[in-house]
């Protein structure tokens, strides 16, 4: 976030860069000196032409360190909802250790819970499922169960359930593939997919601005 500020704010005066006179350190400037600059040698005109003088840097942002922010941010919004009970499941009791857990400090360890809950997850959104299709002597597919029974559902924790484990941790998993196959394709479909979840705690804003700035 430093070198974004720093790219977007750092500006050369372009009236002062084509006097002869003029040295490379006497033509930029950061941030408030930018209008400080204005104020005081181009106060009498309405349009100071700038350029900014880091344009052709091309920031390059940490996939692992998206990942575990993603998995941060998914256990932060989860954790007393389902993730908390799946902890306690998995012999984490002491407070210490559950808010070592809440806070997915190890990503290795949050990683496997987050494999063991998706699984589980499934488990149970698909049992209400299956149970109708059967009573019904309705063939089972993937297809019918997204494009048919899902649009009728009106409960509203199954609803959720399904968005946490479908998009979310979809796009964590989708995200992971990706940046370990090199497929684009992939990384770009866990980014936008996860992206609505970093608008969820104020912490996160800053991934906000850095998912727009690496688009």
């Amino acid at each position: 976030l430093i070198a974004v500020d720093i790219i977007e704010k750092t500006l050369i005066c372009l009236a002062c860069a084509q006097k002869e006179a003029s040295e490379p350190h006497s033509v930029a400037f950061y941030g408030k000196e930018w209008t400080d600059h204005v104020n005081t040698f181009h106060k009498d005109e309405v349009n100071v032409g700038s350029a900014k003088e880091f344009d052709w840097v091309v920031l390059r942002i940490g996939p692992l360190h998206v990942e575990m922010n993603m998995v941060k941010t998914f256990f932060a919004v989860n954790w007393e909802v389902f993730l908390s009970s799946l902890a306690k499941e998995l012999g984490v009791t002491s407070d210490s250790a559950l808010s070592y857990a809440k806070g997915a400090k190890n990503h290795h360890h949050s990683m496997t819970m987050l494999n063991i809950l998706e699984r589980g997850n499934w488990c149970e959104l698909l049992i209400p499922y299956v149970r109708d299709r059967m009573a019904n002597n309705m063939e089972i597919s993937v297809n019918d169960y997204l494009y048919e029974w899902m649009p009728n559902v009106k409960c509203s924790n199954y609803l959720y359930l399904f968005e946490q484990t479908w998009r979310y941790i979809g796009s964590v998993k989708m995200y992971h593939i990706g940046i370990r196959r090199n497929n684009s394709a992939y990384v770009n479909s866990g980014q936008t997919g996860f992206a609505p979840m970093f608008s969820m705690r104020p912490f996160t804003s800053k991934y906000q601005l850095i998912e727009l700035q690496d688009r």
